[in-house]
């Protein structure tokens, strides 16, 4: 059953608690979320059609081809959540982490390591 969000006002993820920002009461009102159905289908879009402009390739699957972030829970219940923005990233982390929640902060790495990275 489709249930429109009161905060964002987008189709709320199924099951319905799962949406973290309502949960952490960090959402904006009426500002488009990643966590609804539209917002995971934004997402979708733009890793189909990313392209880093670099030509840098990094260690992810599928042809994404910009970097990204991406925060795993210790929950069944709980889909990862995938950011391009490092910065938005952490910020979720932090709120997912002061709000309880088991996760992890992952960032891909470069396919081909620069000169300086190796050890």
């Amino acid at each position: 059953m489709d249930e429109t969000c009161p905060v964002c006002g987008e189709t709320a993820p199924e099951p319905r608690w799962t949406c973290l920002y309502r949960a952490s009461g960090s959402a904006v009102p009426g500002r488009p979320c990643g966590q609804s159905v539209e917002g995971q289908a934004r997402l979708e879009a733009r890793l189909a059609a990313a392209a880093d402009r670099s030509g840098r390739r990094w260690c992810q699957p599928g042809d994404v081809r910009e970097r990204t972030w991406i925060v795993t829970f210790g929950h069944d219940t709980r889909d990862a959540a995938v950011f391009f923005d490092e910065r938005e990233a952490r910020a979720f982390y932090e709120r997912a982490d002061a709000g309880g929640w088991i996760c992890t902060l992952f960032q891909a790495a470069p396919l081909v390591a620069e000169p300086d990275e190796r050890a």
